[in-house]
C-alpha cells in the first residue's frame, strides 16, 4: 500500500506539473499575442504622430514661405512704387528744366533784339526808358530762372544718382530737350529771315510810311503763314480786339519799334505808347489769367 500510494502521488504530481506547463504555455502564447498587438498599436500611434508632426511642419513651412513671399513682394512693390515716383518726379524736373531753359533762351534773344534797336535807332527819353525797363525786367527774370535751373539740376543729379535707369532716361530726355532748343532757335532764325526778306517788310524797314488797306491784308496773310496762324490765334484768345489793335500786334510781332510804328500809323510816338498801354489793359481784362505786371506787351506778343 505504501508503495502504491507513493506511486500514485508521484503520478499525480506529474499530471499536475504537465497541466501547469500547458497552462503556462497557453498564458505565454496569449501574452505574446497581446504584446504583438500592443506593439502594432504603438507603431501605428508613432506613425500617426510622425505624420501629424510632418503635417504640422509642412503647414508651418508653407506659412513661413507665404509670409516671406508677402513681405518680399510688399517690399518689392514699395521699391517699385518709390522708383516710379522718383522717375515721375525726375521727368517733371526735366520738363521744368526744359521750360526754364527755353524761357531763358527766349529772354536772351529778346534782350539782344532790344539792344540792337537801342543802338541802331534814335529814340526819345520816353522810349529809352521803356526799352531799358524791358531789359531790366528780362535780366531780373533771367536771374530768377538761372537760380531755378541750378536748383532743378541739383535735384536731377540727386535723383539720377539713385536711379540708374532713370539717369539714362534723363540723359536721353536732356538730349531731346537740347535738340528741341536747337530746332526752336533754328526755326526762329529761319522765320526772322523769311520776314526780313519779304518785299513789303524790307521796304518798310528801309523807309516807313502809312500803309494802305491791301498792304495791311498782305502783312496779315504773312503773319498767318509765318507765325502759325498768329492773327487767328490772337482773335481766338481775345475776340474783342479791334482792327487797329490787331495791326499793332502784327507790327510788334514783326519787330518794328515805336518810331517806325508811329510813321506807319501816321501818329507820334507818344500815341503809339498810349495805344500799347490801352491794348495791354484790354488783354489783361480779357485773357483768363491776364498779363503779369512785369510782362510787357512787346514781350507777350513776341512770345505768343
Amino acid at each position: 500500500m505504501k508503495t502504491y500510494c507513493d506511486s500514485l502521488l508521484f503520478y499525480t504530481d506529474s499530471v499536475i506539473s504537465l497541466d501547469k506547463g500547458k497552462e503556462i504555455i497557453a498564458y505565454k502564447e496569449k501574452y505574446d499575442h497581446q504584446k504583438l498587438i500592443t506593439e502594432q498599436q504603438r507603431l501605428k500611434l508613432e506613425k500617426a504622430d510622425a505624420q501629424r508632426m510632418m503635417f504640422i511642419i509642412t503647414i508651418c513651412l508653407i506659412v513661413v514661405i507665404a509670409i516671406v513671399a508677402y513681405l518680399y513682394q510688399k517690399r518689392l512693390v514699395r521699391k517699385e512704387t518709390t522708383i516710379r515716383k522718383q522717375s515721375e518726379q525726375l521727368q517733371d524736373y526735366m520738363l521744368l528744366l526744359h521750360e526754364y531753359e527755353t524761357r531763358l533762351m527766349q529772354n536772351n534773344r529778346y534782350m539782344e533784339e532790344l539792344r540792337e534797336q537801342l543802338s541802331g535807332q534814335e529814340m526819345n527819353s520816353e522810349e529809352l526808358h521803356e526799352y531799358r525797363e524791358q531789359i531790366d525786367s528780362l535780366q531780373v527774370e533771367n536771374s530768377r530762372l538761372s537760380e531755378k535751373i541750378n536748383s532743378l539740376q541739383h535735384h536731377i543729379n540727386d535723383y539720377s544718382s539713385k536711379l540708374d535707369k532713370a539717369r539714362r532716361e534723363a540723359d536721353k530726355f536732356r538730349n531731346l530737350s537740347e535738340e528741341n532748343l536747337y530746332l526752336r532757335q533754328r526755326e526762329r532764325v529761319l522765320t526772322d529771315y523769311l520776314v526780313d526778306t519779304d518785299r513789303l517788310v524790307k521796304e518798310l524797314r528801309e523807309k516807313c510810311r502809312v500803309l494802305e488797306a491791301g498792304e495791311w491784308e498782305t502783312l496779315e496773310q504773312m503773319c498767318e503763314s509765318t507765325y502759325s496762324n498768329f492773327v487767328s490765334r490772337l482773335q481766338g484768345v481775345c475776340p474783342t480786339l479791334t482792327k487797329q489793335e490787331l495791326h499793332l500786334c502784327m507790327l510788334i510781332k514783326l519787330r518794328f519799334n515805336n518810331a517806325q510804328m508811329s510813321e506807319i500809323f501816321g501818329v507820334n510816338t507818344t500815341s503809339v505808347s498810349q495805344k500799347k498801354f490801352r491794348l495791354k489793359k484790354h488783354l489783361s481784362d480779357t485773357l483768363q489769367d491776364g498779363l503779369p505786371d512785369e510782362m510787357t506787351l512787346d514781350r507777350w506778343v513776341a512770345e505768343f
